[in-house]
């Protein structure tokens, strides 16, 4: 039951997502442009310098405190 609600919750998101610039999620903002592409390439060749990433599960983290 529980797995159907989640399905069901997780559906109507999507589509609310997919018919709308708008999304009704309490506190939730979209900034849209809120970063230059320029900005975005810095970010992500800053995030993919960290050495420090581990296997974790199905993903990698990054270890702040090695």
């Amino acid at each position: 039951m529980f797995i159907e609600y989640v399905d069901l919750t997780y559906q109507n998101f999507i589509k609310q997502i997919k018919n709308s610039n708008k999304c009704d999620i309490p506190g939730l903002t979209l900034i849209e442009e809120f970063t230059t592409i320029e900005q975005e390439k810095e970010i992500l060749q800053q995030i993919n310098s960290i050495n420090s990433w581990i296997p974790v599960q199905d993903r990698i983290v990054v270890c702040m405190i090695c």
